[in-house]
């Protein structure tokens, strides 16, 4: 069985993600969506967490890759946070 794709996923309810940065230490958890709708205090605060960490540079990450994170969260049935490793890469540090 695979992963739900993503059209399939509830409109309504909210979109929670949890990360840890091992790099920078920096840990989030926020709502970035909430019933149909994307949270822009909430985007901006994930792209900052998984931005260049080299070079500072944000990038806007994929929605679509947040919205899969959820999913693998959920049908994994755990809240731990996402570990990351690395984020946006700028073109200088990639």
């Amino acid at each position: 069985m695979g992963l739900p794709s993503l059209s399939q996923a509830a409109t309504r309810g909210h979109r929670t993600l949890s990360l840890y940065h091992l790099h920078t230490d920096e840990k989030l958890k926020t709502t970035y969506w909430v019933d149909g709708q994307y949270v822009p205090d909430a985007l901006r605060e994930i792209d900052r967490v998984l931005r260049d960490f080299r070079t500072g540079d944000i990038h806007a990450i994929d929605r679509k890759l947040l919205d899969l994170l959820v999913v693998l969260q959920r049908r994994m049935e755990t809240t731990q946070p996402f570990a990351v490793i690395s984020g946006y890469r700028s073109p200088k540090t990639n």
